[in-house]
């Protein structure tokens, strides 16, 4: 019985001509009757002719056609083996005509990805001459990417431009990371150093001496400044473990540094004072000899040290005071020396009296500038501010030592009298 020009039944089962290169074969069983068995095998050779179909218009509307090679040859195996009857050859004419545009575009593909990779090694060969291993490696990745987007070439260039490309990305990386593994053993040597000085201040921290604590502290800012250079990331991240230390060495002496305060202010407190002494000693005299005196006691006085604030205002106003004084007194004898005429010769008390009347006329003379200075304080505001404060607290300290030097020489010549 030949119910079918493209399959038979024999013997309650259902067979599928050969065609082409592929056999005869059997591809299911009679169930109902032969009739509605052709029938079904027939509707699901439908089937097979819309895979094609699909594949096809699939293909025509692909960009990358070489993409679906593949699946045209599982599709052509798979119609070689499925269950139904009709004509395939036309189906598999249609196959073969797509596998040879297809394989036609592979090889134009090829030759131009031949030509990419080509161009992509030589490439290759500029960067791995690059010094700059950070510079090189970003480079090389960007072209592995490039290299990796570009599809395959002929089989018969494939193994040597590949071999090509990843001997020079091989010799690259492995200079690269021989590289870095000897940065990362030169900043593991250069980081002993900070880290044995954090563990040296954590070890002062233990020690009960507060003494020796503070001899030994004393040196671990200098040191960790001879430390040879870090990365900057790498050097704070020290610096925060290494102050934490120190911050807690501070809190640990801070009873030590206190009384060692207060000792150095006692010992400056005395030189200071005794300093003063020596100077308000002076007081009375007019000669040269004195005025000497005085600037050696001023430049001892500025190696003395210094006093909180409060304290040492109130001493150093009446050391300097003592000095103007002195200075000043020398500047008025000398200056009515030249103006008075026989003024060595005169009376202690004349002598007095011709100094008061010089004094009256240089204090004069200051306070009007004193007044000058202070209106054009007012007219000018801020514009001059600082440098008009600033002569006029010269002045205003000049005038007092004016006032006191004349007070003074009053209550001599009231004593004389």
């Amino acid at each position: 019985m030949e119910p079918n020009k493209y399959g038979y039944i024999k013997d309650g089962k259902i067979f599928r001509n050969g065609f082409l290169e592929f056999p005869e074969r059997e591809i299911g069983d009679v169930k109902e009757d032969e009739a509605a068995s052709i029938k079904y095998f027939e509707d699901r050779f439908e089937l097979a002719k819309q895979k094609v179909d699909d594949l096809a218009k699939t293909i025509d509307e692909a960009t990358n056609k070489g993409s679906f090679l593949m699946k045209l040859v599982h599709l052509r195996k798979q119609l070689s083996e499925f269950d139904a009857l009709g004509d395939y050859e036309p189906l598999f004419e249609t196959l073969n005509q797509y596998e040879v545009l297809i394989r036609e575009l592979i090889d134009r593909n090829r030759a131009k990805n031949l030509e990419i990779k080509t161009a992509l090694l030589a490439e290759a060969e500029v960067i791995r001459e690059i010094e700059d291993l950070r510079e090189a490696g970003e480079k090389f990745k960007d072209l592995k990417q490039r290299w990796l987007k570009t599809g395959a070439v002929a089989e018969e260039s494939r193994e040597e431009i590949e071999g090509r490309m990843e001997a020079i990305m091989n010799e690259f990386f492995e200079k690269r990371n021989a590289f870095f593994e000897s940065r990362k053993q030169e900043l593991e040597e250069k980081t002993a150093g900070y880290e044995a000085l954090i563990a040296k201040a954590h070890a002062l921290l233990e020690e009960e001496d507060l003494q020796k604590v503070d001899a030994e502290f004393s040196t671990l800012i200098p040191e960790w400044k001879q430390l040879p250079v870090v990365p900057v990331k790498v050097r704070n991240e020290l610096w925060e473990r290494f102050k934490k230390e120190t911050d807690a060495l501070y809190a640990k002496l801070d009873p030590v540094r206190k009384q060692r305060k207060e000792e150095k202010r006692g010992a400056v407190t005395e030189v200071k004072q005794a300093l003063l002494e020596k100077v308000e000693a002076l007081a009375g005299r007019a000669d040269q000899d004195a005025v000497k005196e005085v600037k050696a006691l001023q430049e001892e006085w500025k190696k003395s040290g210094r006093l909180p604030k409060g304290q040492f205002k109130e001493m150093a106003d009446r050391f300097f005071n003592a000095c103007d004084m002195v200075t000043e007194r020398a500047f008025l004898y000398r200056l009515t020396s030249q103006k008075v005429k026989g003024f060595q010769q005169k009376s202690e008390e004349d002598q007095l009296k011709s100094l008061i009347r010089m004094l009256r006329e240089l204090y004069n003379r200051d306070m009007n500038e004193l007044n000058l200075y202070r209106e054009n304080a007012e007219k000018f505001g801020s514009a001059f501010g600082k440098l008009v404060d600033s002569k006029t607290d010269l002045k205003e300290r000049k005038v007092q030592v004016k006032k006191q030097l004349l007070d003074q020489l009053n209550t001599e010549l009231r004593a004389l009298a």
